[in-house]
């Protein structure tokens, strides 16, 4: 996509017409049965998709094992007696008590499916509920449909962690009520390097309690496979949304909704993508701190394409994207960017600890980038130490007093090309750096040619 098609397919939509499909924007499909094609089969009294009836060589209702909805008498007994390989339980409609974790630590392919049916622990519980699997015996597990219900006063359990060599697929498990323990509310490792994981729709509206050290979802140091979370939604987390940087394995990201999370709303390291996904900081709390939106870790080679970022009041904030020192390479691009939150910039790089090895560059990349906003002082954009960076079909227009555009340090041989860059200061700063420029607009009066950033709405969050 040249310049002038990048320009116009922002103005092309009132919603940004850069994002194409976002949420989900390149998303690659989905393994197992999709949302929309839920056929039901009876088995063994259970309702289920027909797919899971093909899998699963035993389906048992849990009511079988003499489990009873009404929150009074627990499952775990009954848990107990109906799990095993080649097993699939199902939980009919209602609502269940656990007042204990329950284990299955070594399994090959087991599942628990129970689209209308809601876990409850009891007030003040604040350890595991779900403890499933290993890093050696344990394959193929499913989750899906299940609720909890974390809602009572002092209550933040973790209510899954999961960790399996390969075939993890975890689908529409949501958690309602504050997680206000300070415990990380999921956790999901597939601990072979060649197993692969997927995370669909993981549903944590509800946050933590400030001041505490709450985790919507970690991907966890044991994680050396490929887990793709799709279409996820996780809000007001003080210690990170979807914190998957401790993981040595790659993290994929496609859609979802990541908001007014501490930390860094989405965090991953290197070689993945994070495609399509919508972050927001607009509700600043005491106790949720630096209120980044993507952050990118560690590693090298990742690549956000197609995402929204809206920083507009945040407690404090190091970037609405931002690289650390131990991020080596990377690539924005088809990204729209806003910044209304007082001096916050929009791109971070920080200045890499390590040289690239093999010759390989720790370079960040920007093309087809849009930002704007209100915010004054300080930059759009900073790159430290970041040698040969390239910029390419860049639109900055920040209006806000003492703005400046790119700023570069020590980083030689960048370069800004076929670039719009409106700001109240300088619109490159070259700081013990020579950079190229071609093509680049730097007049007060340009306005990223009818992009619409005046007119943005956030009916597209709304929708999701």
């Amino acid at each position: 996509m040249n310049r002038r098609e990048f320009l116009a397919s922002l103005g092309a939509v009132g919603s940004l017409g850069v994002l194409a499909g976002c949420p989900g924007t390149d998303s690659p499909p989905e393994t197992s049965v999709g949302k929309t094609e839920r056929k039901k089969t009876g088995v063994n009294g259970a309702s289920i998709p027909v797919t899971y009836a093909d899998r699963f060589g035993t389906v048992v209702n849990i009511t079988s094992a003499g489990a009873e909805t009404g929150v009074s008498k627990p499952i775990n007994s009954a848990l107990e007696d109906v799990a095993g390989d080649d097993t699939l339980v199902y939980l009919p409609p209602g609502r269940y008590r656990m007042d204990e974790a329950w284990s299955q630590m070594e399994f090959e392919n087991f599942g628990i499916y129970g689209p209308d049916a809601t876990l409850v622990p009891p007030s003040g519980y604040d350890d595991d509920l779900f403890v499933l699997g290993n890093q050696r015996s344990a394959r193929r597990l499913l989750l899906d449909g299940l609720t909890f219900d974390v809602s009572a006063t002092g209550t933040g359990p973790r209510i899954v962690h999961a960790t399996v060599a390969d075939g993890l697929l975890v689908r529409d498990v949501s958690v309602t009520g504050l997680q206000d323990t300070g415990r990380g509310l999921t956790r999901f490792d597939v601990t072979d390097p060649d197993g692969r994981g997927q995370v669909q729709r993981l549903e944590l509206p509800d946050g933590g309690a400030p001041n505490g050290r709450a985790t919507g979802c970690l991907v966890g140091p044991q994680s050396e496979g490929r887990i793709a979370f799709h279409d996820c939604t996780i809000v007001g987390f003080p210690d990170n949304g979807l914190y998957a940087s401790p993981s040595p394995g790659i993290v994929d990201v496609y859609g979802g909704r990541y908001a007014n999370n501490g930390i860094a709303s989405v965090r991953v390291s290197g070689g993945g993508v994070v495609s399509g996904v919508h972050v927001v900081c607009d509700e600043s709390r005491d106790g949720v701190e630096n209120m980044r939106g993507i952050r990118l870790r560690g590693g090298s080679g990742t690549i956000v394409r197609n995402c929204r970022i809206e920083i507009t009041e945040v407690t404090d904030s190091g970037g609405a994207m931002t690289l650390s020192n131990a991020m080596g390479s990377a690539t924005i691009e088809g990204t729209v960017i806003r910044v209304d939150a007082e001096g916050v910039p929009a791109i971070r790089a920080k200045r890499p600890s390590e040289a690239g090895e093999n010759g390989a560059t720790n370079r960040l990349v920007c093309e087809n980038v849009a930002i704007s906003g209100s915010t004054s002082e300080k930059y759009a954009i900073r790159v430290v130490g970041r040698e040969g960076s390239k910029f390419r079909n860049l639109c900055v227009r920040q209006l806000g007093q003492n703005r400046d555009g790119i700023v570069f340090v020590q980083s030689d041989g960048s370069a800004v090309t076929h670039s719009q860059l409106n700001v109240t200061g300088d619109p490159i700063v070259e700081d013990q750096s020579q950079v190229r420029t071609s093509g680049v607009d730097t007049g007060g009066t340009n306005s990223c040619e009818g992009s619409p950033f005046s007119a943005r709405t956030n009916s597209r969050a709304s929708a999701e």
